[in-house]
């Protein structure tokens, strides 16, 4: 059974954006729920009480004791410099204007820079350090904020089962995976030429590993997405065949992804041409990152653009394309260009729908978010099945195994939050 480490705890804690679950020990966030909860309530303190300023009540000694409290913890977990002073002008204001709620976020910043903080200053494994840059990049926890659901249009459902849920969290948080342990704890061997064929426990070996179609899995369930994403748009677009004839000079094994037709980028220089992209999935703990000796943020995504730009884009220049590489790390981070692509067609099937921008942007972010992890996932218990050539139903043994990964999270949750 995996051992809860101070690591795992600590990054649990964090919050989804910081590389998390988002689940904080309640003592860490006691006094800065309560104001919180006190500005939500203010317009119907208002509504109760006079127009006076009730100093000497209850709620607010209260919220002016939580208040103190608080600033006396930050104080001693944040440099001098960094230290939030709250004063009781500030619960004047909040009182006299109930719309303000700079100080709510003030608080909820503060004490992230602080669990940020204490979580970085244990990392000291390179790997730990790669994985947590990763899941804290853009939009990789976004799968933590999905709802299962069914696309009718698409006929594409996107929803975890209960052992591909716990693989995903596992992977996030840098869980030994007990989907590669045998029944008899002895390690699962690769069929690959690698030197080093065992398989280990964290699922490094099998991401990086070109054996098993892993690859090619969460590749196509991306650019499919890309494919339902500018079919919501009402966007002209193309998928690319690996034999089609894009170039003049074309070379098969290079053919890119997708065509975007005339889509009006407004964040490159594509002019009027259209847009070839080609997908990649890049493992931060993969030979390249290793081999760099960066533990930079994003490392493996900048190596993968650069690789992609020197094998398309003069090509794509030369036959009257832009090209543009759409790459997201295994653990989820997704480089800044996909983004915006991502938003630039989502604004315009919120147009279409009439919804808010905002909103069928993170719609569509969680969707990516979850079609790799899910797609990774899948893969995993595939590939265990495939090695053990048994049914993928006993990968996880009907009895230990297969509540191992359950029980990790709820020992966290109930640790951090009892």
């Amino acid at each position: 059974e995996s051992p809860i480490t101070d690591l795992v705890s600590k990054q649990v804690q964090l919050r989804i954006q910081s590389g998390g679950l988002g689940l904080p020990n309640r003592h860490w966030i006691g006094y800065a729920a309560y104001v919180g909860s006190v500005v939500e309530a203010m317009p119907f303190i208002n509504e109760s009480l006079t127009n006076e300023v009730v100093v000497g009540s209850n709620w607010f000694d209260s919220l002016s004791s939580s208040l103190v409290s608080f600033n006396n913890y930050l104080a001693e977990k944040l440099p001098s410099d960094n230290t939030t002073k709250y004063t009781i002008d500030s619960l004047s204001q909040i009182y006299l204007d109930n719309s303000n709620k700079s100080l709510q976020k003030m608080l909820s910043d503060d004490l992230d820079i602080i669990r940020v903080s204490d979580f970085k200053s244990i990392l000291s494994d390179r790997k730990d350090i790669l994985r947590y840059n990763s899941v804290s990049g853009l939009h990789a926890g976004d799968f933590l904020l999905s709802a299962p659901g069914d696309d009718s249009q698409t006929k594409n459902q996107q929803f975890f089962s209960n052992k591909a849920f716990s693989i995903a969290l596992c992977f996030r948080l840098g869980l030994p995976l007990p989907i590669f342990t045998q029944r008899d704890n002895t390690t699962l061997i690769c069929d690959c030429n690698k030197s080093d064929k065992q398989i280990d426990n964290l699922g490094y070996h099998i991401q990086n590993c070109a054996r098993g179609g892993g690859w090619h899995i969460r590749h196509e369930a991306i650019v499919r997405l890309f494919s339902s994403l500018c079919f919501c748009a009402d966007m002209n677009h193309q998928l690319l065949s690996k034999n089609a004839h894009v170039y003049a000079m074309t070379d098969h094994s290079i053919t890119p992804d997708i065509r975007f037709v005339s889509p009006g980028f407004t964040d490159v220089d594509h002019g009027n041409a259209d847009v070839l992209a080609d997908v990649r999935i890049t493992c931060p703990i993969g030979k390249t990152s290793m081999v760099s000796g960066s533990i930079a943020p994003g490392v493996s995504i900048n190596s993968s653009r650069n690789q992609k730009n020197r094998k398309y884009s003069r090509i794509s220049l030369q036959n009257g394309f832009y090209f543009m590489p759409l790459i997201m790390e295994s653990f989820g981070a997704m480089d800044a260009d996909m983004v915006n692509v991502i938003q630039h067609y989502s604004y315009k099937h919120a147009d279409i729908i009439g919804m808010k921008p905002n909103i069928i942007f993170n719609y569509w972010c969680r969707r990516f978010s979850t079609a790799l992890q899910l797609s990774m996932a899948n893969f995993y218990i595939e590939r265990v099945h495939s090695l053990n050539k048994r049914s993928s139903s006993s990968v996880f043994s009907s009895s230990s195994n297969n509540n191992t990964n359950n029980n990790i999270i709820t020992t966290v949750s109930n640790n951090i939050l009892l």
